[in-house]
């Protein structure tokens, strides 16, 4: 069973190239652990330049002797840490504020108190004295190691530091820090893992509009053989999503790829799922990539920068319009207004009466539209008239109005009607007219025949006979003769009321 060296505690062992290591803390910088079967009898102290630099002491030999034995597998697991060296100028706590940076150093004393089974704590204790010592120069204090009353000797010469230790330390085991994300076997064996990297070829800085698409791409690499390796994607806080799993070679990257599209102010998958909510305009949204394998190597995380812009919906106004009486049904109804898009997309104006199909009366960038309705084809009473106007990604805009026909039925005192013949034979010179009409009725008619550009001149036809067609009926004859024959006839017949004339039938003459 394999198992993140996080999950140990305080004094579990753990063997690093078969050398058996106690685990000493977690912390920020990494998992500290002391290597149990190395000492080495030696001081660990600075000289003049202010850093510990003869290669006689503990730190300097630790550093060298000891780091450059350790095997290049156990090397890649440590990080550098940052190690408090020496006592205090008091003798008592065995630290200072004097501090190193190196991949090997040496527990404090603290440390050894809270830990050491001496102490309570569950690391093994090896008698002696810690190897931390401050030692300042052209002073004849005495300091102590550990709090046990055997202090050591220390006699200065400018530029010259000497050491006689009178109590023969022994505390010299090496301390390390691991890095955090290792795993360790069911034997406390170390695993040695290359943690995977990954390279995102996704720009930066890219704006995002209605129906841009937004490729996530790159490769994922861990040089570790057989490693299986899974790739993850975020935006912003939402859920990691996977984007690829794969077992490594070794040698060759690791393609990820996945197009995500902005649509309605949100990141969609491809298969059309939203995999964000609304993202807001003017704030910078972020992309984080990254890679984790199975014996807990994680990448670094890849970060990216992206705005939106997202689609609004066009806007619509409808002109107002004052109640229009004395209308007949062969009048119309003049609807007008403008439509403009804050995006700059080309819109589509229609309008639907009632349960009708919509019918389109404008297409186009910003602009002013309009659209008549005959009064004929609205119903009595309420009439519905839906105007919308939608843009290029379907983001739409309506207005509703009514209207009202009310049915205003005033009998006629008089009614016109006016006919235009044309003669097959280019002209003629006389007419001859039959009318249909209820008996109710009295009619007269009138004529005009001109040639070329002349203006029209109306005459009275004359009245040669009438006669009942049918029940209710009658059949009036009208005849007229130019006095030479004319191209352009037009004929007006005038009558009382407001029933329709039934027939109207004629003939024409040379």
């Amino acid at each position: 069973m394999v198992m993140p060296l996080s999950q140990k505690v305080s004094g579990d062992t753990i063997y690093l190239d078969g050398h058996k290591c106690y685990v000493v803390e977690h912390g920020i910088e990494g998992t500290k652990i002391v290597w149990a079967d190395y000492l080495y009898d030696g001081a660990f102290y600075y000289g003049d330049n202010g850093f510990y630099s003869e290669l006689k002491g503990t730190g300097a030999t630790l550093n060298t002797t000891f780091f450059n034995a350790l095997s290049s597998d156990v090397k890649s697991m440590l990080i550098k840490a940052t190690w408090n060296v020496g006592q205090t100028e008091d003798g008592t706590s065995g630290e200072s504020d004097f501090q190193i940076s190196a991949y090997v150093g040496l527990l404090t004393l603290s440390e050894m108190r809270k830990y050491g089974v001496r102490y309570g704590g569950n690391i093994p204790y090896i008698p002696g004295k810690t190897a931390w010592l401050l030692n300042r120069l052209n002073t004849s204090q005495h300091h102590y190691l550990d709090g046990s009353e055997s202090p050591f000797n220390q006699s200065t010469g400018r530029g010259k530091t000497s050491y006689t230790l009178t109590s023969n330390p022994k505390w010299k085991q090496p301390a390390l820090v691991l890095k955090s994300n290792l795993m360790v076997d069911s034997d406390g064996k170390m695993i040695s893992n290359s943690s995977p990297t990954v390279s995102l070829q996704t720009p930066n800085n890219l704006t995002l509009y209605e129906n841009d698409t937004f490729l996530v791409d790159g490769n994922a690499k861990d040089t570790d053989k057989n490693d299986i390796v899974n790739v993850y994607y975020q935006i912003n806080n939402s859920t990691p999503r996977p984007i690829q799993t794969r077992i490594t070679d070794g040698v060759n990257p690791i393609p990820f790829s996945e197009q995500l599209t902005f649509k309605a102010g949100k990141l969609h998958l491809p298969d059309g799922t939203a995999l964000t909510g609304a993202l807001a305009e003017g704030v910078a949204h972020k992309l984080k990539v990254w890679a984790e394998d199975n014996k807990g190597g994680k990448s670094e995380i890849a970060e990216r920068t992206f705005y939106v812009v997202p689609n609004r919906p066009p806007k619509l106004t409808i002109n107002p319009f004052d109640s229009i009486s004395n209308l007949i049904n062969a009048d119309k109804v003049t609807f007008t207004g403008s439509t403009s898009d804050p995006d700059g997309n080309e819109v589509v104006v229609s309008y639907k009466l009632n349960s009708g199909l919509a019918t389109e009366v404008y297409r186009g960038k910003d602009g002013n539209w309009s659209f008549d309705l005959l009064l004929s084809i609205l119903k009595d009473g309420e009439n519905t008239i839906v105007v919308e106007t939608i843009d290029s990604y379907n983001f739409k805009t309506s207005l509703t109005r009514k209207i009202n026909k009310q049915a205003n039925l005033t009998p006629l005192a008089k009614s016109v009607q006016r006919y235009t013949i044309v003669p097959p034979a280019g002209s003629a010179q006389g007419v001859l007219m039959w009318i249909e009409r209820d008996a109710t009725q009295s009619i007269t008619a009138e004529i005009s025949m001109t040639n070329g550009t002349e203006q029209e001149q109306f005459k009275p036809m004359t009245l040669d006979s009438s006669g009942p067609a049918n029940v209710g009926t009658v059949e009036d004859f009208f005849k007229f003769r130019a006095d030479s024959p004319a191209e352009k006839i037009a004929i007006k017949l005038s009558w009382t009321g407001d029933k329709p004339i039934l027939k109207v039938s004629g003939a024409l003459t040379q």
